[in-house]
Order: C-alpha cells, then structure tokens, then sequence
C-alpha cells in the first residue's frame, strides 16, 4: 500500500485532481471519494485506487487549512507527494511558502530525500496574463528539478499523467 499526499494552498486544486481521478480511470480500480475526520472538525480527501500495479491511497489536504499541523498531517505516512501549485501568478509567494514548510517537515523526519515528489503546476487553463510562465515557476518553485507538470485539473488534463510521474520514482 502507497500512501500518496496531495498538498497545497486553498484552491490550488487538491480535491480537484482527486475528483478528476475518479471520473477518468475505470470503476473497477477504484473506491469512492471519502472524507477522513480526525480532530476537532478537520479533515481531509481521501481516494483509494488499485493502479499500476500499486494499491494506492491518495490523500489530499483540505483547502480551508488554518493550522499548519493539519495542512502537514497527509504527510505523516506519505510514501509520495503531489506539490499542487496554483498557476495564479499572485499567488507564487504562497507556493513557495508552501514548498519551503513542506520539505522542511519532510526534511525534519529524514524523509525529504526518500519520498517520491512532483511539482504540478495546476490551472494552465487560466487566461494568460494571470499565469506565472513556466520558466518563473522552475527557477522559484522547482530548484531542486524534480519532476514538474502543468495541469489543468477542471479540464482533467494531466491529472492521471501527474499520478504516472509520481509512480516512476516508487
């Protein structure tokens, strides 16, 4: 069983890849969306898969996170992460606050080298002039040159080729 977290800022599109998941790959291999409640009103997406030869659990964040310890928690026993960054270019700043707290929690368990990891750059369906180019986010956002896709998760592009990206590191 792989545990796969899907982090991000609110409305980044978390749920959305998950959602989008389940409308694409067939029935079979999978079971339905959950929510997971754990503590005092928080939660998070949950969606189990049967695919590429891995049993799959995919976890994403709920976007409305008001304490960093919940936004991390998927991370706990994540044997994968899905960076899910919002193309918005008013919102860069987030995206790097939020991959920099990310791996620094990873970092501090010793896992940050381990896990497998891909930057998907999310809502290229937007209209150009609110988009950070894809250049802005490899040298912000992608540094370290992990593996990085754009998506758009509404219009369900990328979003099982953001999964595969992930499992070629496993």
């Amino acid at each position: 069983m792989l545990n796969i977290a899907y982090i991000g800022r609110t409305a980044a599109g978390k749920l959305t890849n998950l959602k989008a998941l389940a409308k694409q790959l067939p029935q079979h291999i999978r079971q339905p969306l959950n929510q997971v409640w754990i503590e005092s009103g928080f939660y998070y997406y949950q969606l189990g898969l049967h695919y590429g030869g891995h049993n799959l659990t995919l976890n994403a964040n709920h976007g409305a996170i008001l304490f960093q310890r919940h936004q991390l928690h998927i991370l706990n026993d994540a044997d994968g992460v899905v960076f899910v960054l919002d193309s918005n270019r008013e919102l860069l700043e987030q995206n790097i606050l939020l991959l920099r707290t990310s791996c620094s929690y990873l970092a501090q368990q010793g896992r940050l080298a381990k896990i497998a990891k891909v930057i998907q750059f999310n809502k290229y369906d937007l209209p150009d002039p609110y988009l950070t180019s894809l250049a802005n986010f490899q040298h912000y956002c992608n540094s370290m040159n992990w593996p990085s896709i754009a998506t758009s998760t509404v219009n369900q592009q990328n979003c099982v080729e953001t999964l595969d990206l992930l499992l070629t590191q496993v």
